[in-house]
């Protein structure tokens, strides 16, 4: 009887889920299209473009709506089952509440593994792919995420340490390039006015090289200055960007892109407190959708009747807290005021709290 019971009970809810996500991503996509309809169309793109960048953000939208079309859905569900008596003869057959959204529970553990899957695997690497494309409709350059490069100049690695004043990575020139390499018997520093970078051939203008040793106990320096100076070096142009964030926001980096860039940076010696705080929230923003569940169930028994505006609403309500709180928590993890871990999941610690009052506020 259970096992006919739980499959009426997932039944009604996957239906439910079904609708009211293609309900929500149609509103959202027609809200995209008109959005960005508008700001494009002045570039003259090909259909070929505009359809690949559309569907691409298609794809990002799951990440956003699929936790409150959850919500709404279990919520819906069970006000509906409780309003038709269905909830009461259940109960009154000795099934508690617990037991009877014991197969939507489960099933929303797993769609919490599969939700983290497409968010890593589909949904942050497609943003950063619109907007590759968002750029090629408005015909910047292939290497428009190297613009904000020229600020961030500065790489140490093992015995060697470089400074760019200005760095043009389209053109592969520079301005006001220094070298420091310290070895065992001394330090050599170079200075240069401007150069040009291909692979690990440095091509340098104006430059003054200053050397440094240890003779006897002392330290000799010795300054000589030459218009020229060809130098190969271990790094590349490239290796400027390591540690660099490739002028991405939140919603392109997956926690793939995350962990590398962490390790970029830690290598380099940079901050990477913010992008730690990130990659805990992308390993804890899955289970919300196991929250919303747990939450919206409770919240569905005090509905008095199956509205869908009251499933809104109380959608609403808990979305705008949770990421209010995500939000908050994540500039106190970015500028050290709490923990990266305990900072990147305090909304989902608000929402075990809230859990839980509910687990042992009602007991049925």
């Amino acid at each position: 009887m259970l096992r006919t019971l739980d499959m009426y009970i997932l039944r009604k809810y996957l239906s439910t889920l079904f609708g009211t996500f293609l309900l929500l991503f149609g509103v959202a996509f027609i809200a995209k299209v008109h959005e960005s309809s508008n700001a494009l169309i002045k570039y003259e793109p090909s259909g070929v473009l505009m359809a690949q960048f559309f569907g691409l953000s298609g794809l990002t939208f799951v990440t956003y709506i699929l936790p409150s079309a959850v919500m709404i859905a279990v919520s819906y569900t069970v006000a509906g089952i409780r309003r038709n008596m269905e909830m009461a003869a259940m109960m009154a057959a000795g099934v508690s509440f617990r037991r009877i959204m014991q197969p939507v529970l489960v099933f929303s553990l797993v769609l919490s593994v599969l939700f983290f899957v497409y968010n890593e695997y589909v949904s942050f690497p497609a943003n950063y792919a619109s907007g590759d494309v968002y750029n090629q409709i408005r015909k910047v350059s292939v290497t428009h995420r190297y613009r904000k490069l020229r600020a961030f100049n500065q790489l140490k690695i093992e015995n060697r340490t470089y400074a760019i004043q200005s760095l043009s990575y389209e053109d592969k020139n520079f301005i006001g390039f220094f070298l420091s390499r310290t070895e065992s018997n001394g330090q050599e520093i170079i200075y240069a006015e401007s150069g040009t970078a291909q692979g690990h051939l440095f091509s340098l203008t104006n430059i003054e090289i200053t050397e440094i040793k240890n003779a006897g106990g002392q330290k000799v320096s010795t300054t000589r200055r030459q218009p020229q100076l060809a130098i190969e070096l271990p790094e590349t142009l490239e290796s400027f960007t390591l540690g660099y964030d490739m002028d991405t926001d939140g919603e392109q980096r997956s926690i793939f892109f995350l962990k590398k860039l962490i390790e970029e940076r830690k290598l380099i010696g940079l901050e990477y407190r913010n992008f730690q705080t990130e990659l805990y929230w992308h390993l804890g923003y899955p289970f919300i959708i196991f929250f919303v569940t747990y939450i919206g169930a409770y919240l569905g028994m005090q509905l008095a009747k199956p509205s869908l505006a009251a499933s809104i609403g109380l959608v609403l309500i808990y979305t705008i807290g949770y990421f209010f709180v995500m939000y908050f928590g994540t500039a106190l993890g970015g500028n050290g005021t709490l923990p990266p871990f305990l900072a990147a999941n305090l909304a989902n610690f608000l929402s075990i709290a809230i859990s839980g009052w509910f687990f042992y506020r009602h007991r049925f």
